[in-house]
Parts: C-alpha cells; structure tokens; sequence
C-alpha cells in the first residue's frame, strides 16, 4: 500500500516496476492516487485479483499468520 509516484511514467516503465515487485515478492498491491490513474489501471491489470482498491476512507485489515523460527 503506497503511493508510487509514477504519475509521468511510461506505460514500459510501469511495466518493469511491476515485474520487478512480482520478482520481488509482492503478493497484493494496493497503489495510491499519487500513482497516477493510467498508471493505476496497468497495475491493477497487471496484478489481476491481487490488486485492491485504495482511496480515503478504505479499511483495510491484515490478518497475521503464523511465525516461522
């Protein structure tokens, strides 16, 4: 959940962020409006099912698992 400041990116740009943080191990994202909408909207295709909507407001809730260790 972050604001990725990619607002005057290009779509090949935005493209190799996102594969750098599925390489990275992100599993869910959940971009802020300083991303920028075009932006936004290539991520959550990118992402499918594991993009969440963010905006004011949103509650999101995080369930802890196991520790491991």
């Amino acid at each position: 959940m972050a604001g990725f400041h990619l607002l005057e990116t290009s779509e090949r740009v935005v493209g190799q962020v996102t594969e750098e943080l599925r390489t990275l191990g992100v599993q869910r994202i959940m971009p802020a409006h300083c991303t920028g909408a075009p932006q936004i909207a290539q991520i959550a295709e990118a992402f499918g099912d594991d993009y969440l909507e963010g905006g004011v407001g949103r509650v999101v809730e995080f369930e802890v698992g196991p520790t491991v260790g």
